[in-house]
């Protein structure tokens, strides 16, 4: 595991990967935390599952679905470029503030990245500001396997919107009736 805290600079990758062989190992790969004006260039982030595990899971049985290949938390000013973030348990990019009472990660750009083979999302933002995402590729090839609705179960918010009325409809626009 590396943390990188309170610092600013670039990693040059330089197509290297940084590589996590241990199953029994937990939290992220990578962490960087409370740091401003970060590039990460050309760097690949492998964890220790494949394929055949992701399909074979169920989530929420401890299997430390918070393994990340790499986790951002409240940095400002982060530019990932190029590379790869593959075969985690968790996601492959987790954005976030680091607390209640941290600031939301801002600015940042991903590019050129590809994601693929991670047990939960490719990527999970969980409140930032000014975040861009271009050029990246990935799938979520555990949807593959037999049970897609208990995977998607517990990750999602259900309510029902109901149509306004004509009249709420000229409330909500301010218009007025026959005009």
């Amino acid at each position: 595991k590396l943390t990188i805290e309170g610092w600013n600079g670039t990693i040059l990758g330089n197509g290297s990967t940084f590589r996590r062989y241990s199953t029994t190992a937990t939290s992220q790969i990578i962490r960087i935390v409370d740091s401003s004006n970060i590039v990460i260039d050309n760097l690949s982030v492998r964890g220790p599952i494949d394929l055949a595990f992701v399909q074979s899971r169920t989530f929420g049985t401890g299997d430390r679905e918070d393994e990340h290949a790499v986790s951002i938390e409240s940095v400002t000013n982060l530019t990932i470029r190029g590379g790869s973030f593959t075969n985690t348990r968790g996601d492959a990019l987790y954005i976030r503030a680091r607390n209640e009472t941290s600031t939301a990660p801002t600015n940042i750009v991903i590019s050129g990245v590809v994601m693929d083979i991670n047990g939960r999302n490719n990527i999970s933002v969980i409140g930032a500001k000014n975040l861009r995402l271009t050029g990246s590729t990935g799938s979520n090839a555990s949807l593959l396997g037999r049970e897609l609705g208990t995977r998607l179960t517990g990750r999602h918010l259900s309510f029902e919107v109901f149509p306004f009325g004509y009249a709420e409809y000229l409330d909500f626009t301010g218009g007025e009736r026959g005009a």
